[in-house]
């Protein structure tokens, strides 16, 4: 791709009447030293192409800082996650591609901008092509490790698929590990993954700092937090997110001890991207009420954020903590009664 924006010269595959997807060839990198294998022949859900249709469309965040999702940190976690998320993006990006490819590099930066890390400046040198964030992350969340395999994954499968050959992509330098903004290398070859393991416990309170920097769920579009989070939303992931999910919340009920409770969970809620909440104080205790929109009404997502909920509810006040879930034509909500009062 030119500088411009504009797809270079046109294989065979692109210059096909009506070819959409071309013959693509897995990328070969490494994540900590191992090769990353890519599957071939992937076909999204019908879920992910609409939502892969909404990310080349939509520009609502720009002039953002970088801000940290959910996905991004759990990812980030181990190499086999790392490995994973970067696998997932990989066939997002070729996907995002096959539908959009046409139009230049233009659909991939608003996809990354629609991730919530603002203005993508995108730079190419010879056969190099660097991305780099032009927004900033709160400096109070630092996870120790570069969190964004899966959005190196996205540019790996947009470029790979342009060049119909693989093209791996690291991010040397990310927001939430020391720099003071996100930066995505590709070019031909291998590249060395450049996070690495760190304790759950230093991912856990990267995510609580995440939810008390008033960030909300990472200033991303909600169509990019849904789709990056599909893939935790079921085995083999879902179990291990959701304790992930569980201890963030009981981690936020300890740091506030002292603050306002409900105001903290307001801020939790804000994280999942719950705006509706409700909270009403009764004699026997107080109900808090939940409702998830059009991208957060997905049964793997409700079970995953109402394990956040729980986990700071019952540490918080010390007490049970009931659940009731109420499923509408549109939209899904969620009653939690605490016994003990507020």
């Amino acid at each position: 791709m030119t500088k411009s924006g504009r797809p270079g010269k046109k294989t065979d595959a692109e210059k096909a009447p009506g070819a959409k997807r071309l013959r693509r060839k897995p990328a070969s990198g490494k994540t900590g030293g191992r090769a990353i294998q890519v599957v071939e022949e992937y076909r999204p859900s019908d879920v992910e192409g609409l939502l892969i249709n909404e990310l080349a469309s939509r520009k609502d965040n720009e002039g953002h800082g970088v801000r940290p999702l959910l996905s991004d940190l759990i990812y980030s976690s181990t190499e086999s996650m790392r490995g994973f998320s970067y696998n997932y993006g990989f066939s997002i990006g070729k996907e995002l591609y096959a539908k959009f490819g046409r139009s230049g590099i233009g659909p991939l930066l608003r996809a990354l901008e629609n991730s919530g890390m603002g203005r993508m400046l995108y730079t190419p040198v010879m056969d190099t092509v660097i991305i780099k964030g032009a927004g900033n992350a709160p400096r109070r969340v630092n996870a120790e490790t570069n969190i964004h395999s899966y959005e190196a994954g996205i540019i790996s499968g947009y470029l790979s698929a342009h060049a119909s050959s693989a093209i791996p992509t690291v991010e040397t330098h990310c927001a939430y590990n020391g720099s003071g903004s996100c930066q995505f290398v590709s070019k031909p070859g291998s590249v060395e993954f450049s996070g690495s393991d760190v304790p759950a416990e230093r991912i856990i309170d990267a995510i609580v700092d995440a939810v008390d920097s008033g960030d909300g769920r990472g200033g991303a579009a909600d169509g990019y937090m849904l789709l990056g989070v599909l893939p935790m939303l079921k085995e083999p992931l879902l179990g291990e997110a959701s304790k992930f999910a569980f201890l963030v919340g009981r981690r936020l009920a300890e740091r506030d001890r002292g603050g306002d409770p409900l105001e903290a969970f307001r801020r939790l809620a804000s994280f999942f991207g719950i705006k509706d909440i409700e909270i009403e104080k009764r004699k026997g205790g107080t109900s808090v009420f939940l409702k998830y929109g059009p991208y957060t009404s997905v049964g793997g997502f409700i079970d995953l954020s109402t394990k956040a909920f729980i986990g700071f509810l019952s540490k918080r006040f010390n007490s049970s903590v009931m659940l009731k879930e109420v499923k509408s034509k549109n939209s899904y909500a969620v009653t939690l009664g605490i016994k003990q009062g507020v």
